[in-house]
């Protein structure tokens, strides 16, 4: 693990973004990497510290926001592909040692179907004209029914 990387990484004006916020591949990509490894003059880092410096990033991210925002929350679940990763998981319960870290199996729902199930749920409250209030998490300006559906003609 390369602590300049580390910094240079943390650095990111996302992070100094106010909530609510999401972000993905548009912004932490290949290029963004490359640019991360010019700026903490780390082109040259092995393989595997650029690695474990990508893994200490993560964690620590995730730490840092659920220290700031859900301090009070006493168990952490993890779902989709970071479930799988075993170096993600130990160093998510080092670093939330106060709290319970395990996987969405725990409480019943597979890792790998917690979207699909959040968006089956927001269909349901589509098909039944149920607005949601989404205000706090994402800034909508209203609470709205989300998505739309369009019936054929032909009904089967």
């Amino acid at each position: 693990m390369n602590e300049s990387l580390l910094l240079t990484l943390k650095s990111a004006p996302y992070f100094n973004r106010s909530i609510p916020k999401s972000t993905g591949r548009e912004l932490f990509n290949q290029n963004w990497l490359q640019q991360q490894l010019r700026q903490a003059n780390a082109t040259t880092l092995p393989a595997a510290d650029v690695q474990a410096t990508l893994l200490a990033f993560t964690v620590s991210t995730i730490a840092d926001a659920i220290h700031k925002y859900a301090y009070q929350a006493e168990e952490v679940y993890i779902c989709g592909g970071g479930a799988k990763n075993t170096a993600l998981m130990q160093a998510l319960n080092t670093a939330l040692k106060d709290k319970t870290v395990a996987t969405t199996a725990a409480i019943g729902l597979d890792p790998q179907w917690v979207e699909a199930t959040a968006f089956a749920w927001l269909a349901a409250q589509t098909l039944q004209y149920q607005k949601i209030d989404l205000q706090q998490i994402t800034g909508a300006r209203q609470p709205s029914i989300l998505g739309a559906v369009y019936w054929s003609r032909k009904l089967s």
